[in-house]
């Protein structure tokens, strides 16, 4: 059925909607996932959302951290509040469901399905991702940016070249595809995601989620691994993913001993020319905004998680919504009352 699902996925081109990601996550959940679908007579799907269930804890979206975004795929209005409908009868008699990484029109749609059986609302979470339009060429989106950004890219580009040859390579049939994917791998984790335990390679399940993604994008065409190399040897390298108008960053990462020529940079400018030439009119960047993406983008794309609650578990809302934040401003108040001023802080020298 992955055919007619990505037609629907497209609608809203993101790649944590398509089978592409979606069957590579259920192999890597721990926790019994199942797919809520709605077909028409002939048996064509037309809508359905990738779902966790448990009887004491309601419905969560089969989603985590390695998932930019989630939600329902849809032909029309009408089929996915037949999803969400279905979906809060999964959920009974419990009446709780966990909804992560909802982008706004997702958030709109849900309200507007669930609020009139009752379901209360509360915002868990919120990531602002920046996004930035493509225009007809790369000359154009140069001309967008500012000076200061013309000119660091430029340098930075000149001072690798005078190190040696710079290439700029997508991963394809030049040489296998995994070589590439484990030579990604390896780069993200020889840097503080290393250190820190929070590389792909630093979990069995996770090395496997990102390889069957790799593969299963590859061979439909989407995958975008764009490889920055000095004399052959990989200093940066992005994993991106293209469906519909759009192009998005899943992952990026570069050679650390290299931070002051700024590859990341360089490399940036290349994946943004190669969506341009390809044809992408949208470039997502996820993620939070950070200062090396808000630089290039034009707007911010709020996901939201939200917690749709209604009989008992409404006091879970009330004390998230209001107990909560209260606890958390008294434990700061404490923390700061306790802690010993710091030299120089009173007299204003700090």
């Amino acid at each position: 059925m992955a055919e007619s699902w990505d037609v629907l996925a497209e609608a809203n081109p993101t790649p944590f909607a398509t089978c592409d990601w979606l069957v590579a996550w259920w192999q890597y959940a721990t926790r019994a996932t199942q797919c809520v679908l709605l077909r028409e007579p002939g048996g064509t799907i037309c809508a359905g959302a990738l779902v966790q269930h448990r009887p004491l804890r309601g419905v969560r979206g089969a989603a985590d951290v390695h998932s930019g975004d989630w939600g329902v795929v849809a032909a029309g209005e009408h089929e996915r509040d037949a999803v969400w409908r279905q979906l809060t009868e999964l959920a009974h008699p419990v009446g709780r469901l966990l909804l992560p990484a909802l982008d706004e029109p997702a958030v709109t749609a849900v309200r507007s399905a669930l609020e009139p059986s009752g379901f209360h609302f509360v915002e868990l979470g919120r990531l602002d991702s920046p996004a930035v339009g493509l225009p007809a060429s790369y000359d154009d989106l140069l001309a967008g940016a500012s000076r200061n950004l013309r000119s660091q890219l430029g340098r930075a580009r000149r001072a690798m070249e005078r190190l040696g040859t710079l290439t700029v390579r997508t991963a394809g049939p030049q040489r296998p595809l995994a070589d590439d994917i484990e030579r990604f791998l390896r780069l993200e984790a020889s840097g503080w995601k290393g250190q820190e335990g929070t590389a792909i390679l630093g979990s069995p399940r996770t090395a496997r989620l990102y390889r069957d993604f790799a593969a299963a994008a590859f061979a439909n065409g989407r995958l975008r691994l764009l490889l920055l190399e000095l004399d052959g040897a990989l200093v940066a390298a992005d994993l991106s993913y293209r469906i519909g108008p759009r192009t998005t960053l899943v992952k990026t990462t570069y050679d650390e001993r290299y931070a002051s020529l700024r590859p990341g940079l360089v490399l940036r400018g290349e994946a943004l020319r190669a969506a341009v030439e390809e044809g992408s009119t949208e470039y997502d960047f996820l993620g939070g905004p950070d200062a090396y993406k808000l630089r290039w983008a034009g707007e911010l794309r709020p996901r939201r998680q939200l917690l749709a609650v209604r009989g008992p578990w409404r006091v879970e809302a009330a004390y998230r919504e209001e107990l909560r934040p209260r606890l958390g401003r008294l434990h700061r108040w404490l923390g700061s009352a306790m802690r010993p001023g710091r030299p120089g802080q009173e007299d204003g020298s700090g």
